[in-house]
């Protein structure tokens, strides 16, 4: 009971972010148990938040040891591994969390990260892919995968995408640049009169678009409307 009473405390000390008291706590039961996975997990976490990296690996590293089902805690170390800039030990361990859950679309998310650090394009596509297969409300990877796709010139799937973003999207400051991406997609497919559509769109909510402009005058140029598009870019100047 008393050992129990020590761990509890420290987990309700650690959510609210009394780091130094959860701490201590974490340190007596330790001291007491040193076979407790969630133990080791909880400091781990506290010298993260403190920035103590190289000091939360080792006890995450221990909570994953004595608990492979301790996922978090392996999640965790990869997030220090990040923190520390060694791409390729985090990169291991969001692997092995998804080969150990492969329904959590937040890991593949994180990997896509690591890949892009790495400049590693075409496998955060994969990553990013299938996060949004697995969790289709993740605006993150929706966002990163669009600007990806149009990166990578691959124009019709970033319109499908950004189309099916700009249905979902209820901030109006992420609606902008949805729109404009959206827009810019639509002007590479040849798909002119829709892409002007969203560019004056955008140009609405913010006048100052200079970029909207832009894209708007070259969709206007295709279509041989040269008089608009000379207006769009004299505002341009």
């Amino acid at each position: 009971m008393y050992e129990q009473a020590i761990i509890s405390r420290a987990k309700l000390l650690l959510n609210e972010k009394q780091y130094d008291k959860s701490l201590s706590d974490f340190n007596r039961f330790i001291d007491l148990n040193k076979k407790n996975s969630s133990a080791y997990h909880g400091r781990g976490k506290i010298y993260a938040f403190q920035g103590k990296h190289e000091s939360a690996i080792e006890n995450l590293t221990t909570a994953y040891n004595l608990d492979h089902n301790n996922l978090a805690a392996l999640i965790d170390r990869a997030n220090c591994y990040h923190s520390l800039k060694n791409l390729e030990m985090s990169e291991r361990d969001y692997s092995e969390a998804i080969r150990c859950n492969s329904s959590i679309g937040s890991l593949y998310y994180n990997r896509a990260v690591i890949h892009l650090a790495r400049k590693e394009e075409d496998k955060a596509v994969g990553d990013l892919e299938k996060c949004l297969e697995l969790s289709p409300n993740n605006e993150q990877a929706a966002n990163l995968l669009s600007s990806l796709y149009l990166t990578k010139k691959k124009y019709p799937e970033a319109e499908r995408l950004l189309t099916e973003m700009l249905d979902k999207c209820t901030d109006e400051i992420n609606l902008i640049g949805i729109r404009y991406n959206l827009a810019t997609a639509k002007k590479y497919n040849s798909h002119f009169e829709s892409a002007i559509e969203d560019y004056s769109k955008v140009i609405q909510q913010s006048p100052n678009h200079l970029h909207s402009y832009l894209g708007r005058a070259a969709s206007y140029m295709q279509l041989r409307e040269y008089s608009e598009a000379l207006k769009d870019y004299t505002k341009s100047l």
